[in-house]
């Protein structure tokens, strides 16, 4: 695994201050790609395996791994799934305080969801946006 140091990240991480709804933005630095060093440190930040997101981007983790090696970007779409699921996080760690109280929920049949997982639908671009509006409704206390 890339090692990383906690400020590099950090300032990667910067980048993606706003949110979902901001999503102008969103495209903007979708548009530009990701460079594929910046997944396999994120991957390490939220304790995600390889697999989660070389499924979620339908790579394989060798092409991951070669992408890294090679300093090549994502595509658009594919930066966008990654940019979607950093905000996801961060939204989730705040509505609920901490990464693993987060996690926990993410892995529990939720109502407004049909009482299906997060973690069923988190692999594509509109389940993020289901999870988000999902967490919207728990953080301003709208369960029904």
């Amino acid at each position: 695994m890339l090692a990383i140091s906690n400020k590099k990240l950090n300032l990667f991480l910067e980048n993606y201050k706003g949110d979902l709804k901001d999503r102008l933005s969103l495209i903007r630095k979708a548009k530009n790609g990701i460079d594929a060093k910046y997944v396999l440190m994120i991957l390490k930040y939220y304790n995600f395996k390889k697999d989660f997101i070389s499924d979620m981007l339908n790579l394989s983790t060798k092409t991951l791994d070669r992408y890294t090696k090679e300093n090549r970007k994502l595509n658009p779409n594919d930066s966008e799934l990654v940019i979607k699921l950093i905000l996801l996080y961060k939204k989730g760690i705040e509505v609920f305080g901490d990464q693993s109280s987060f996690v926990n929920w993410l892995n529990k049949a939720a109502f407004g969801l049909g009482n299906l997982k997060p973690t069923e639908i988190i692999n594509t671009s509109e389940g993020i946006d289901l999870i988000v509006e999902e967490l919207s409704r728990i953080e301003f206390g709208d369960l029904s």
